[in-house]
């Protein structure tokens, strides 16, 4: 088992790192990494142990909002070496404005010696349109040796006042290429939940989304 084996969430007040250097934000959000195996001598089979804590960083970033915080750790997903974890609060700045958006969005990491290194922010563009719109909602990623499969969900994506929801793919490296889904009703939730599985030797994966406002 390697270290991806347990991620869970939780939300707390911590340091984070911005701009002006470290101070508090309310509520930030937390991911806890945890191992079980040999390296860890752990006594008993299933025993899982705290390995790593990551907190977000959000340098160049509007101010986040102190009554919610941006719920870094809402979603969270792992393959081999790679974690996405999603913040669908994310404030961001309004694109060709002068105000800012609750879009939301996820940060990508990948295993690097001991720790944890952040590779980017996937926020997008934030327009009026995106004001609650909880990008990084739901988290799904598949390492596949030659490309890796990443999958973002945006249950409150609003089509046309529709708020349809969607689902990002995205495929790294080899194939390099994305494409985006979205509900066929109003009100659908499409993206709320959603899982990617993969066949390493067939090269295909599977994607299911969960849409709970759905009526069909």
């Amino acid at each position: 088992m390697g270290v991806n084996d347990l991620l869970s969430a939780c939300f707390a007040t911590v340091c984070t790192r911005t701009g002006a250097g470290c101070e508090l934000i309310t509520r930030t959000g937390l991911a806890l990494v945890f191992m079980s195996g040999l390296l860890l001598a752990a006594p008993a089979s299933g025993q899982y142990q705290l390995l790593d804590i990551i907190t977000p960083e959000f340098e160049g970033m509007p101010p986040q909002t102190e009554d919610s915080g941006p719920r870094f750790g809402s979603s969270v997903a792992a393959s081999g070496r790679l974690l996405m974890v999603g913040a669908p609060n994310l404030v961001l700045a309004e694109h060709a404005g002068s105000g800012s958006i609750e879009a939301g969005g996820w940060s990508n990491y990948h295993r690097q010696g001991d720790r944890w290194e952040l590779n980017d922010w996937v926020i997008g563009i934030a327009t009026a349109q995106d004001q609650g719109s909880q990008r990084g909602r739901s988290l799904g990623v598949l390492d596949m040796g030659l490309h890796r499969i990443e999958l973002a969900g945006t249950p409150g994506y609003d089509d046309n006042l529709q708020n349809r929801g969607s689902v990002r793919a995205a495929c790294r490296e080899a194939c390099g290429h994305s494409s985006n889904h979205f509900g066929d009703s109003t009100n659908d939730l499409f993206g709320q939940s959603l899982a990617v599985v993969g066949d390493s030797y067939a090269g295909s994966s599977w994607m299911v989304v969960g849409a709970p406002g759905g009526d069909y």
